[in-house]
């Protein structure tokens, strides 16, 4: 049993779907920092150094910086979260949710690329790996569906390291999502 206290940092609804595990109750902190479609080129560069100082980052914006801001400044503000997470040595997560362009040629889908490269990170591309199913499981254009979710929570557990005894969620049962 575990006491968990969550701060609302902005108005609205929160929901939380579950949580799946973690190690010591007393220190667990989730923090979402993209709370309303807040974009990465919106946040101060002093939050982003608080946010890195954690001992895991799964890091979750891009999307909505791919189709509403400047590529310049979002590289800058990568920049930023490469020297935070160099700083501070967080594990980090970099989730690829620009649906859409090549990953090849795709500015924030290479930034995010380099993100995770130069902080020896790990970096989800959750179309390149999924594929087509996973475009079918967006309930528009930008958010994925219940489906959507489950397959994006079953990919990302896949990834974290986690230890083996005990430590895997069954998504598919529980309805956790991502």
């Amino acid at each position: 049993n575990a006491e968990i206290q969550i701060k609302i940092t902005r108005a609205g609804q929160v929901v939380i779907t579950g949580m799946a595990y973690y190690d010591d109750p007393a220190d667990f902190v989730i923090n979402n920092y993209a709370l309303d479609g807040l974009r990465l080129t919106q946040l101060s560069d002093e939050v982003i150094d608080q946010i890195y100082d954690a001992d895991t980052v799964i890091f979750a914006l891009g999307f909505n910086d791919s189709y509403n801001d400047d590529a310049d400044v979002f590289s800058q503000k990568i920049n930023k979260v490469i020297e935070a997470v160099k700083k501070y040595g967080c594990k980090l997560y970099v989730n690829d949710f620009v649906w859409t362009g090549d990953a090849a040629t795709n500015h924030y889908k290479l930034e995010l690329q380099r993100l995770a490269e130069e902080c020896s990170g790990t970096y989800i591309d959750y179309v390149g790996e999924i594929g087509q199913e996973m475009l079918d499981a967006m309930g528009d254009w930008a958010h994925p569906s219940v489906e959507g979710h489950r397959l994006i929570a079953e990919l990302l557990l896949s990834k974290i390291e986690l230890p083996e005894e005990g430590a895997a969620a069954d998504v598919t049962d529980s309805g956790a999502q991502a």
